[in-house]
């Protein structure tokens, strides 16, 4: 008796089987660009910076950016001391009702509530710094939690430095 083995129809079945498997993930993606699924996401911003605390004045800290891509794009920084955002005014003004001083070795600043922003024409650049006093907390900045909030020129916000002096 004479045994007839056929293994033709092996190879079509597996290619037909692989044709279709790589429509229906084609579609997908297609699928997922066409009804803006994939156009969810957000970037990650790199801005560096370096905070420390201020030898002389025990109750000043200074902010130095030291660079990152996207540091011409801070339009703002929000200065939070122990998780508590405070009202700040440039070094230059009477200090009277306000938490904090900010002095800025960039460029004319403008300070709203509790940002700091250069003002019109003027942009954030490496080795700009930021000296910081806090005139209301009573305490030496030493041991405290510092945080930067950057807030950019397409209107996100994200932690820039997160540091306990």
């Amino acid at each position: 008796m004479k045994i007839i083995k056929n293994d033709e129809a092996v190879s079509p079945v597996i290619g037909v089987i692989l044709m279709v498997a790589i429509t229906v993930i084609l579609a997908a993606v297609i699928a997922a660009f066409v009804f803006g699924m994939a156009g969810t996401t957000t970037t990650t911003k790199t801005v560096g910076m370096t905070v420390t605390a201020n030898q002389t004045t025990p109750y000043a800290f200074k902010v130095v950016f030291t660079g990152g891509a996207d540091l011409s794009s801070v339009d703002a920084l929000i200065i939070n001391y122990d998780n508590v955002a405070h009202d700040l005014d440039d070094a230059e003004t009477d200090l009277a009702g306000d938490d904090a001083a900010v002095e800025v070795v960039a460029g004319p600043i403008s300070t709203i509530d509790n940002k700091v922003a250069l003002t019109s024409g003027y942009r954030f650049a490496t080795g700009n710094q930021l000296n910081v006093q806090f005139t209301d907390t009573g305490d030496l900045v030493s041991g405290h939690k510092i945080t930067l909030i950057g807030v950019f020129a397409d209107g996100s916000q994200q932690i820039l430095l997160d540091k306990t002096l």
